[in-house]
């Protein structure tokens, strides 16, 4: 099972994280420590919102709609 991490480097082909560096001005290895350093509370904050039946619906109708924010 690939790390989060890994899912958030191979989206969309790889360009995810291009993307992301240059949206914010930063070079790849920056955009990639950016996200390293923000996974773990990343990773808290989804457990937390899917802990419940509720949470883990709003969660997936966001995902499913294209709501991310």
């Amino acid at each position: 099972m690939p790390s989060l991490f890994d899912i958030f480097t191979q989206a969309q082909n790889g360009a995810g994280m291009q993307a992301l560096a240059q949206q914010y001005g930063l070079s790849m290895q920056q955009a990639q420590a950016a996200v390293q350093a923000l996974l773990p509370a990343f990773s808290q904050g989804l457990q937390r919102n899917t802990a419940d039946p509720y949470g883990m619906g709003a969660f997936m109708t966001a995902m499913a709609s294209g709501q991310h924010a």
